[in-house]
């Protein structure tokens, strides 16, 4: 997901399963991730116009998006688990 400087990041962005797969991963496997990482921190911070402060408040941004995207989906899941619910006991 881009971070939002007004700038995109390129698509290399690691998929859903990346901490448990880094988490099983050897010490030498575990480096190339985070030299991946340090790219992927140099790109963020490039795409902010080198400054590191617009960077870590876009990200904090995108954190805060997501973790009310989130609760969103928690709250249509638990509605939808609750209407399940109440349809069974009717039928």
């Amino acid at each position: 997901m881009p971070v939002n400087c007004g700038h995109k990041l390129s698509k290399n962005w690691p998929s859903r399963n990346f901490c448990l797969y880094v988490v099983r991963m050897s010490r030498l496997q575990t480096k190339n991730v985070l030299d991946e990482y340090e790219l992927a921190i140099e790109e963020i911070i490039a795409a902010c116009n080198d400054d590191p402060r617009d960077a870590l408040r876009a990200l904090m941004l995108l954190n805060e998006l997501l973790e009310h995207r989130l609760m969103r989906i928690s709250d249509q899941m638990s509605d939808e688990l609750e209407e399940g619910s109440q349809h069974r006991l009717l039928h």
